[in-house]
């Protein structure tokens, strides 16, 4: 069994697969999901949380 420090690595590594798991379902919602120029909506916010990931990854 690991020691309690590895579980909370693997836990941590865990929750951001999930949280990429989720960016990239949602990149291919957004993917669908244009304005009327043709521009893609919600690309922006797409990116605040993939930077807050990466953030949460080097607590």
């Amino acid at each position: 069994m690991p020691e309690l420090s590895q579980r909370g690595d693997y836990m941590k590594w865990f929750d951001a697969l999930l949280g990429v798991l989720g960016l990239v379902k949602k990149a291919d919602e957004v993917k669908k999901t244009k304005d009327s120029t043709g521009k893609i909506v919600g690309a922006v916010e797409i990116i605040q949380e993939a930077d807050q990931l990466r953030k949460n990854l080097k607590k």
